[in-house]
């Protein structure tokens, strides 16, 4: 398939805001041909839900795919260990929440591009 691709996400389970939009974007990758690989340091009810759905969850470092095309982290520390877990992947960050946690890593190199998930985000404040 022209599409294929192996991508990454990395985050917390803890987060029901971050596990579902992390959810909504890895369940329609497959549909596009690409391999995914999510990886959480919290196993919890959406890691669960995650394997149900047939995605493949990963909850240690070791057992990550060897390569990545592209990783999409949702909180700075994973976002600084995909970087160095994948230096050659396209490396994106989803940013869905302005609290200081949340927001992309300030280091060059670690995130090519934020992507801006919610509603919040929008100009005018409409949902």
């Amino acid at each position: 398939m022209p599409n294929e691709g192996r991508y990454g996400f990395a985050g917390d389970d803890r987060s029901r805001r971050v596990a579902k939009l992390r959810l909504e974007v890895a369940d329609h990758l497959p549909a596009l041909g690409h391999e995914v690989a999510i990886f959480t340091a919290a196993v919890g009810i959406t890691a669960e839900f995650a394997r149900e759905q047939g995605l493949r969850v990963v909850t240690a470092p070791a057992d990550l795919p060897p390569e990545a095309d592209a990783t999409i982290a949702f909180d700075r520390v994973l976002a600084v260990d995909m970087a160095a877990h994948y230096p050659r992947a396209r490396r994106l960050f989803g940013m869905h929440n302005t609290d200081e946690f949340w927001l992309p890593p300030t280091e060059p190199g670690i995130v090519a591009a934020t992507l801006a998930l919610l509603w919040q985000f929008r100009r005018d404040g409409t949902r």
